[in-house]
């Protein structure tokens, strides 16, 4: 009888574990999808700056 019951309690304890891992990994990957939309908006800014500044800027062909 005490041999099913360890079982169950490995296996709970095992549930665990992965639910607290799947629990970080979502947390990182949270994160990391976060960081590419900071990313991606800054390089965006950067551009529409540099285009801003060009149009503004006076071009003398040669």
């Amino acid at each position: 009888m005490a041999a099913p019951v360890e079982v169950f309690r490995e296996h709970a304890i095992e549930r665990v574990r992965l639910e607290q891992a799947t629990a970080a990994n979502r947390s990182m990957s949270d994160q990391e999808r976060r960081e590419r939309e900071a990313q991606k908006a800054k390089e965006a800014a950067d551009v529409q700056f540099a285009v801003d500044n060009l149009a503004l800027s006076p071009v003398e062909i040669v």
